[in-house]
Order: structure tokens, then C-alpha cells, then sequence
């Protein structure tokens, strides 16, 4: 699996890059009496009207707001979080035209390209590219999860990014508000990848640990997804709305309220980035729209078992099953995690 997602990237970015042209610029900018130069670096993608700036990536620790571009912080390695730490450690050794590529200040998606193709081999992006859930399935599915992995790097990559941004635009201080970070697209794919496969090569020459080195790389993926289902709550109760994803679903034990919460992780994380396009309403989703319980509002594990509506489209007209005509066994399992609180929803 492991390998079927470098692979993926790594064919996806070098789509990316055929697609684009590149040139150096400079500008300067006026403050307090001092002019100062940049050297910017201009991506025009081609068959594309518009053109995103960013700085050269060797040697300028800051972008600057020219125009329409946004203020961000581009030397992450000054940053002495651990998470952007780690997510630079493993971008090192990948090539500069992979790492342009698939930057977000350099994607030429557009809110206006929602074909499946466009969608599909959409880059990471500033705001993020609105995958919706119908989007993902289609193209998870037929590939064996492998763009599925492709996913999980945009959409660390682009939320790392924001907060990069976020800490730029105060002066370098993180944003209080952001008490989750990811680890970036690097930083999550990378670990997952070298442990799922340093497992097998240990294993083979007898290195302590062995397969359990796969094991470790699997529960980091795992903790990666905790962290992403916490940013989108995160983002979401930014903008003052109910936080829509129970945490402790994400643990596979839970089956299947696991899927049922990477599901809507998903279609929530979609339609915030719809709305930071100023696409408002977003698109229906017809997943969405068959299975209710993915766009719903938040509801505990009682609650989606005694409501048939909120399972399919076609039960839309059932009513909710009373709990006391169930048996008392079954009673008794319902009111585990029930205490009158919002416990049960957490």
C-alpha cells in the first residue's frame, strides 16, 4: 500500500509539472522609507488566464502580499513546531519541480474546474480544492485506495499550509485558536510509507522490531486521521457552526462508525472549502443526498441506530424506532455513554 502511494504521487506530480511553465520575476516593495527587492517566482499554467506568485523557494523566508496574493511564511524551516519540522524532513529529498508541483501557492485550480478530471488531479491548492465525497469514492475505489492516499496528502498539505499562513499574517505567532496541527502531506504520507516499508526489510534481515515497524506506521497514519477529523471540527467551530465529526469514532474498533465519520470528515472538509471559494450553495452531492447521515448534523451512535431516516434516502418517510419496545437487553446496550450530557457526542 505503501508503495502504491509514492508511486501515485509521484506520477500525479510530474502531470502537474508537464502542465506548467515557469519564469522569475522581481518587484520591489516600499516600507518606512526602505526599498527592498524580491525575487518572485511567476507560475503561468498553461491554457490558464490567471497567474499565482510566490516567492523563490532558495533563499526568501517570507511571501509577500502583492496585489492579490496572499502573506505567507515560506521558510517552514525557521518554524519550530514539530509537525512542520517533520513534514520538511521527509520534503527534502524529493525533487524541486515535484515540490513545485505540488505546492499550494502554485496550483492553477480554479473554483469554476468541478469536472472529474480536474477535480480528480487538482493539486494542492490556497483555499483547498473541494473534493466531494462523490469525487473520492470514484476514484478511491477503482484504484485501490491508491488515490486515496493522493487525497490524504492535498488535504494535509493544504490545511498545514493555511496555518503557515495563519502565522505569517500574525507576525509569526500561531493562531490560539488552532489547537490541532497536521503534519502536512510530507510529513504524513512519509512516515506511513518508510515504516510500512522498513517492516518487511526488517523482518527479512532479522532487525529487532521486525513487522512491527508496519505496525507503527499504521497507528501514525491513524493518529494523522484523529488530528485531521480534530482540524475540521476546528474549523467549523471558527466559523461559529456546531462542530460536525465525534472523535472517537475514528478508532477502528468502532466499526462502523469509523467509516461512517471518515465519510463525513470528508464532505464537511468539502464544503468548507466550497465556502472559501464563495461557492455558496455547493454543488449537491448524490452520495450525500442517498445516505443522509453523511451531511447531517452532528448525532451520537443511539441516535443514528433509532432513525432509519438518517440511513438512506428511501427510508426518509420512516418514523424513529421507539427504544422502549426494543428488548431490555438491548435497551440496557443504548444507554451506554448516555448521561444526560454531550458526552455521547464526543
Amino acid at each position: 500500500m505503501g508503495i502504491w502511494c509514492l508511486t501515485s504521487l509521484v506520477v500525479l506530480a510530474y502531470y502537474f509539472h508537464q502542465e506548467t511553465t515557469t519564469g522569475v520575476h522581481a518587484f520591489e516593495t516600499k516600507g518606512s522609507g526602505i526599498s527592498r527587492r524580491h525575487d518572485w517566482q511567476v507560475t503561468r499554467f498553461s491554457q490558464k488566464s490567471s497567474f499565482v506568485g510566490t516567492p523563490c523557494l532558495k533563499d526568501c523566508n517570507q511571501r509577500r502580499l502583492v496585489g492579490h496574493l496572499c502573506l505567507a511564511k515560506t521558510n517552514a524551516e525557521d518554524n519550530d513546531s514539530i509537525n512542520v519540522q517533520i513534514n520538511e524532513f521527509f520534503k527534502k529529498p524529493v525533487p524541486l519541480p515535484i515540490q513545485e508541483a505540488l505546492s499550494p501557492a502554485l496550483s492553477s485550480y480554479r473554483k469554476k474546474d468541478n469536472d472529474f478530471i480536474s477535480l480528480a488531479t487538482a493539486a494542492p491548492s490556497d483555499p483547498g480544492a473541494p473534493r466531494p465525497l462523490w469525487l473520492v469514492i470514484l476514484a478511491s475505489v477503482p484504484t485501490g485506495l491508491v488515490w486515496y492516499g493522493y487525497y490524504k496528502f492535498c488535504v494535509e498539505e493544504e490545511l498545514l499550509y493555511m496555518d503557515l499562513k495563519e502565522e505569517a499574517r500574525g507576525g509569526g505567532k500561531q493562531d490560539k485558536t488552532l489547537t490541532l496541527r497536521g503534519f502536512g502531506g510530507y510529513g504524513t504520507l512519509g512516515p506511513f510509507v518508510y515504516l510500512c516499508l522498513f517492516g518487511p526489510v526488517a523482518t527479512i534481515l532479522h532487525f529487532p522490531g521486525g513487522m512491527q515497524w508496519t505496525t507503527l506506521g499504521i497507528c501514525f497514519i491513524y493518529y494523522t486521521q484523529f488530528l485531521l477529523y480534530a482540524r475540521v471540527n476546528e474549523l467549523y467551530k471558527q466559523e461559529g457552526s456546531e462542530e460536525p465529526l465525534s472523535l472517537w469514532w475514528c478508532l477502528p474498533i468502532f466499526f462502523p462508525f469509523d467509516l461512517i465519520v471518515g465519510l463525513r470528515q470528508v464532505h464537511f472538509l468539502s464544503q468548507y472549502w466550497y465556502r472559501k471559494r464563495g461557492v455558496n450553495p455547493p454543488p449537491n452531492d448524490p452520495v450525500v443526498d442517498f445516505f443522509p447521515f453523511i451531511g447531517a448534523k452532528r448525532f451520537t451512535w443511539q441516535e443514528f441506530l433509532l432513525t432509519p431516516s438518517l440511513w438512506c434516502s428511501l427510508l426518509a418517510n420512516v418514523d424513529k424506532i421507539n427504544r422502549k419496545a426494543l428488548p431490555e437487553a438491548v435497551q440496557k446496550i443504548l444507554v451506554i455513554g448516555e448521561d444526560g450530557s454531550t458526552s455521547s457526542r464526543k
